[in-house]
């Protein structure tokens, strides 16, 4: 569900189904030509291996589609060394979890804005006003250069 679609209590239309596969067709190509050029492929051949399908990193590895098997760590010393980046030149931050539920929210403060400006708070404010109304998780003009009328006439 997008926002600009309310769809909360029925079914698309023709034209706002046309759009929703649209867009989500636009994600997808946008996303095959970036995973293209930084393979040094073409939309082509990513597109035949891919398909919209999940792989396993195994798979991905022997598909072409990564570099090599590992977690967040070699991600970042991989990111590192493409930045020309040494270990010690830089610093990795772990923050902790944010807590579940803090109830330091409704205590009296002597300024009422840490209340009004409470990030929980904004939080459920925000989703008791849109309650049951569809809203999207992506702006649709996330990729500006792909060209929707375009799409919408193929």
């Amino acid at each position: 569900p997008l926002i600009n679609f309310p769809l909360a209590q029925r079914n698309m239309t023709e034209y706002e189904r046309q759009m929703m596969e649209t867009t989500i067709t636009g994600f997808y190509k946008d996303f095959v030509n970036k995973v293209a050029k930084g393979r040094n492929s073409t939309y082509e051949k990513i597109h035949e291996v891919a398909q919209g399908r999940v792989w396993t990193g195994t798979d991905g590895l022997g598909l072409g589609l990564i570099d090599q098997l590992g977690g967040l760590e070699t991600a970042i010393t991989m990111a590192a060394d493409k930045a020309g980046l040494k270990k010690g030149d830089y610093t990795i931050v772990e923050m902790p979890d944010a807590p579940l539920f803090d109830i330091s929210i409704f205590m009296p403060s002597l300024i009422s804005a840490q209340v009004i400006n409470n990030p929980v708070l904004k939080d459920a404010r925000f989703r008791a006003q849109h309650n049951g109304r569809p809203l999207m998780m992506l702006p649709i003009d996330l990729a500006p250069d792909i060209d929707y009328d375009a799409l919408m006439a193929k």
